[in-house]
Formats: C-alpha cells, sequence, structure tokens
C-alpha cells in the first residue's frame, strides 16, 4: 500500500469527555494512529516513517462529522510538532474552512518537553491561546514533576492527570493519594479545569467525584469510536 492510500485509510477515533456535574458529553478527545511506516521494497531501503499532523487529523474530523455546538475537541500535539513554523497558520486554515470556533479547539501537550525549549514553547502556546485555542498538560503526575513556576509560566488552561492514580496499588497508597490531592489543589490554584483519564468502573468515579475532578474520561463513559461510525450513522457529535 503506497503512502497515499495509508494516509486514507488512517483510523481516527473519539472518546467521550463528561463533565461531572451535570453528567453530559462536553467534548471528544481525538486519537489517531500517528505514525504511518511505509515499508522499503528491498533491504538496501530503510522504512520511512509519514506523520499525520494536527491539522491534517482536525480537518479529517471535521470534514466527516456533524460537531454540536459548544462540543470542543481535543488533538494531542507532541513537541516537535510544536516547534514548527507552519503549525499556527495551518490550523488556522482548517478553523476557518469548517467555520469551527477556536475556543472549541484544545491542544493537549505531554508534562515530558524538554525544559530547554521552554521558551520557544511558551511563545508558540501564547499564540495559539491568543487566537482562543485552549492548552491541556496531558499525563500531569506520570513523568518527571514540572516545578508550579513553569505550570503558570506556560499558558495552560486544563490538566490531565494520569489514571496511575486511580490504581489499586495508588489507593492503597496514603502517599499516592496526597500526591493526587496536592495536584488538584494545585490546579484550582492555577484556576485550571481538571480531566481525569481511565475511569472504568463506579469506584473509580467515587474517586474522581470525591477528589472534585471536573470531566472524567474512561471506559466507563464509552469507548473510542471511529469517527467513520458517526459519518455513517448520520450521528451529530
Amino acid at each position: 500500500m503506497d503512502i497515499e492510500s495509508k494516509i486514507k485509510n488512517v483510523s481516527i477515533s473519539a472518546q467521550p469527555l463528561f463533565d461531572l456535574k451535570s453528567y453530559k458529553v462536553i467534548g471528544y478527545e481525538i486519537f489517531s494512529e500517528h505514525v504511518i511506516s511505509l515499508y522499503p521494497r528491498s533491504f538496501a531501503e530503510e522504512k520511512i516513517n509519514f506523520y499525520l499532523n494536527s491539522a491534517e487529523i482536525l480537518e479529517r474530523v471535521l470534514s466527516k462529522c456533524k460537531i454540536s455546538k459548544g462540543i470542543k475537541l481535543t488533538l494531542n500535539i507532541n513537541e516537535n510538532e510544536i516547534m514548527t513554523p507552519s503549525l499556527i497558520g495551518s490550523i488556522t486554515v482548517v478553523l476557518k474552512k469548517y467555520s469551527f470556533p477556536a475556543n472549541d479547539l484544545v491542544l493537549e501537550i505531554s508534562e515530558k518537553f524538554s525544559s530547554a525549549s521552554l521558551t520557544t514553547v511558551s511563545t508558540i502556546l501564547n499564540s495559539l491561546k491568543e487566537i482562543g485555542i485552549a492548552i491541556a498538560l496531558d499525563d500531569y503526575g506520570a513523568g518527571r514533576k514540572i516545578a508550579e513556576q513553569i505550570l503558570s509560566y506556560l499558558p495552560f488552561s486544563i490538566i490531565k492527570i494520569d489514571k496511575m492514580f486511580l490504581s489499586s496499588t495508588s489507593r492503597a497508597s496514603a502517599v499516592c493519594m496526597s500526591e493526587f490531592r496536592k495536584h488538584i489543589e494545585l490546579a484550582r490554584k492555577l484556576n485550571y479545569q481538571t480531566i481525569l483519564e481511565g475511569i472504568e468502573n463506579t469506584d473509580d468515579l467515587k474517586v474522581a467525584e470525591d477528589f472534585g475532578i471536573d470531566i472524567g474520561q474512561g471506559y466507563f463513559f464509552g469507548l473510542p469510536r471511529n469517527i467513520d461510525e458517526f459519518k455513517n450513522n448520520d450521528e451529530v457529535m
């Protein structure tokens, strides 16, 4: 299969995000097969990897799906793409093409980005924020800890807390639960929304509610669904 066919057939899915106060779907996280491998025709050639960028993924979703007013779409974006000069322009073009409000788009970045690139990352993220796009910190608590001053330095408005805190081992650990509470208290101090991923059952939901999490995500609320299902069923997201 050639690269054009691979790109055309790449799988893109959406998983609902639930407001834990209203119990309504307030958005979807978009998952995609970011890396597309084109295998060599001979052993003398190396395998080539192609990457779908955020604008391409967003366009695929908006071209196929009907989005309800106010529903937010969340896409993951890596540090390499943040550094791409065309990032802001390409996303803006797609938003305008489909008349999708910038303030209904959320871009998630991992807490594992390089601190060496902090100034550049800050400039680009602030430019995205200026056009209305929200910035979320993904997998918070899973990797190295980001100092509070860095969190407040970058223009986040959402912290997505890693599902590790829902494991039975973490729940049985007073230290882990104390750290979990500190993350939530920090988010409130900085006026960030909190999302807890990995909610799979009523016990997980109770933890989220007891700790005052704003938004829940996980199999309890719904599995990721291929966006073609929405299109084929003429279903509105």
